[in-house]
C-alpha cells in the first residue's frame, strides 16, 4: 500500500473531557518534539477570533443555526434561503466570531516526506449560538497557508477552518490509528476517522481498552509505541520509499 491520508472529525460538549484530552495530547506532543530540534513549535490556541474567517461547511451538518455564520456557495456567493435544496450549494460559512481552544503539533518524520501535511490538530472550535455539533475539531489554516489553495474564495481569507488530517507512509500509520481510537474511546465518542484494510479497527481497539487499563495506562502504551516506531524505522523493510 502507498501513502495514506487520515482525517478525523468530532465534537465534544464537555469542557472537562476537552481539557482532559488536551492534557494527554500535550504529553504526546512534547514526546514527539523531543526527537527534533528543527521541528516547528507546538501551537496552543485559546481565545476568540473575529477577523476574516472561513469555515468548511462539512464540519457542521446541514445549515447551522447561528447568527455568527453566513452560508456561502463554493464561489463565495451568499445563500439567502435556507431550503433543503440549498444544502447542495453550501460549501462554506463566513464566520463572524469563533473561539479556538486546543493544540496542534507537527508529527516528526526523520524522512521528511510530507512537511506540509504532517499537522496533528486537536483544536476545538466553538461558534456562539450553534446548538448542534459545537466544539468541533478543526485544522486552522492561517493566511499564508490559504494562499496555496486553488479556490480563490479560500485565498481571500485570513483563516480557513477545515477538517484535521495527516499524510503518512508506513511510519506512524498504526500509531495514529491507535491514538484516534484512544481519543474516541476515552474522550470523544462521536469521533470518526479514516481506517484502512489491514489496520486494526476501532472495534478491536475498543475490546482491548475494555479489557482493562486507565487512560494513563493506555497513554503510556501510546508513548511506548511511539518510541518503538522511531527506534525501528530504519530497520523496518517498509520504511523504504
Amino acid at each position: 500500500m502507498g501513502s495514506v491520508i487520515i482525517s478525523w472529525r468530532g465534537s465534544c460538549d464537555s469542557s472537562e473531557k476537552r481539557t482532559g484530552l488536551l492534557k494527554k495530547i500535550k504529553i504526546l506532543a512534547d514526546l514527539n518534539h523531543g526527537h527534533s530540534d528543527g521541528i516547528e513549535p507546538i501551537k496552543l490556541y485559546s481565545g476568540a477570533y473575529t477577523k476574516n474567517i472561513l469555515l468548511d461547511a462539512k464540519l457542521i451538518e446541514g445549515f447551522a443555526n447561528s447568527d455568527h455564520l453566513i452560508p456561502l456557495t463554493g464561489n463565495g456567493k451568499l445563500i439567502n434561503a435556507k431550503k433543503p435544496e440549498d444544502v447542495i450549494q453550501l460549501q462554506f460559512y463566513e464566520v463572524k466570531k469563533a473561539r479556538l481552544f486546543g493544540i496542534e503539533f507537527r508529527l516528526f518524520d526523520p524522512r521528511g516526506l510530507y512537511p506540509d501535511e504532517n499537522r496533528m490538530s486537536f483544536v476545538f472550535c466553538s461558534i456562539p449560538g450553534l446548538k448542534k455539533g459545537n466544539n468541533f475539531f478543526t485544522l486552522v489554516e492561517p493566511g499564508y497557508e490559504c494562499e496555496y489553495y486553488s479556490n480563490e474564495v479560500i485565498r481571500a481569507y485570513d483563516y480557513y477552518l477545515t477538517a484535521p488530517y495527516v499524510h503518512l507512509r508506513y511510519l506512524f500509520e498504526d500509531w495514529v490509528q491507535m491514538l484516534l481510537a484512544y481519543v474516541k474511546f476515552f474522550f470523544i465518542e462521536n469521533l470518526t476517522y479514516d481506517t484502512f484494510s489491514g489496520k486494526k479497527t476501532f472495534r478491536e481497539f475498543r475490546a482491548e481498552f475494555k479489557d482493562g487499563g486507565s487512560r494513563d495506562h493506555w497513554l503510556n502504551k501510546l508513548k511506548n509505541c511511539f518510541e518503538k516506531e522511531i527506534n525501528n524505522w530504519e530497520t523496518d523493510e517498509n520504511s523504504s520509499f
